[in-house]
Order: structure tokens, then C-alpha cells, then sequence
């Protein structure tokens, strides 16, 4: 079974505070489980989430036009 971690570790991990964190698991924006009443995270999930949150940036220099695909990257 995977390790499960706690709000204070996916903080360290993504670079969000543990307040960001807590507001969208309420609002059900990021994969977690609830034991006994604290948020609990599988990082294989968070990795999963993390690469559905990838944005594709069009950079325009001059009349080339650069495809840049911006990753996030988990520390």
C-alpha cells in the first residue's frame, strides 16, 4: 500500500500553503482522503493531478510563432 502524506508535506512538495491546500480539497479541486478527519494525500495521485494542470504557451518572436509547453515540476 502507498504511503499517505499529510497537508504539511504536499506543502513542501508543491510549494502551496497548507491554507491553499486545505481550501481546495473543500472545494474539491485536489485528490485527497479524509481519515478521522485529517487530509491525507498518495503522491501518485498528486503526480497524476499535477499533469492535468500543465498550460501549452504560445510565444510569438516576430513572425515565428515558438510552441512552449510549460511543466510543473514536483522538487
Amino acid at each position: 500500500m502507498e504511503k499517505l502524506i499529510d497537508v504539511i508535506e504536499l506543502s513542501e512538495l508543491i510549494g502551496l500553503k497548507p491554507f491553499t491546500i486545505r481550501l481546495k480539497c473543500r472545494q474539491r479541486r485536489i485528490p485527497h482522503y479524509r481519515i478521522d478527519g485529517l487530509l491525507k494525500f498518495k503522491i501518485s495521485e498528486i503526480h497524476a493531478w499535477l499533469e492535468t494542470k500543465k498550460h501549452k504557451v504560445l510565444r510569438y518572436s516576430g513572425d515565428i510563432r515558438v510552441d512552449i509547453v510549460r511543466e510543473i515540476k514536483i522538487k
